[in-house]
């Protein structure tokens, strides 16, 4: 099946200096082989009102970098974006001590 839909942006601001980017979804990137969307919306208490939950589709056309140090992350472009879903699932969130 060929699933249609608009491209979707994730406008990404920095905390420091570094210049805003955007991280671009395709329909193709975005839906299942059924033309399902694998994005949703979340409904966190006000506590995580800044936080984004990246999920499988951005994650695997984005290469990740997360620097716990300096709480940042990094992203680029993935070589070749991974085209089966990962077996590995979420497993815990840490929490500042």
């Amino acid at each position: 099946a060929v699933c249609s839909g608009p491209d979707i942006y994730f406008d990404v601001k920095a905390a420091d200096s570094t210049p805003a980017f955007s991280l671009k979804l395709t329909a193709k990137e975005y839906r299942s082989q059924d033309c399902q969307a694998m994005i949703t919306a979340t409904d966190l208490p006000e506590a995580f009102a800044d936080v984004l939950i990246l999920g499988q589709p951005l994650l695997r056309k984005y290469y990740s970098i997360f620097d716990w140090e300096t709480r940042s992350i990094g992203f680029g472009v993935a070589a070749e974006a991974a085209e089966a879903p990962s077996k590995v699932g979420i497993s815990h969130a840490l929490k500042d001590e």
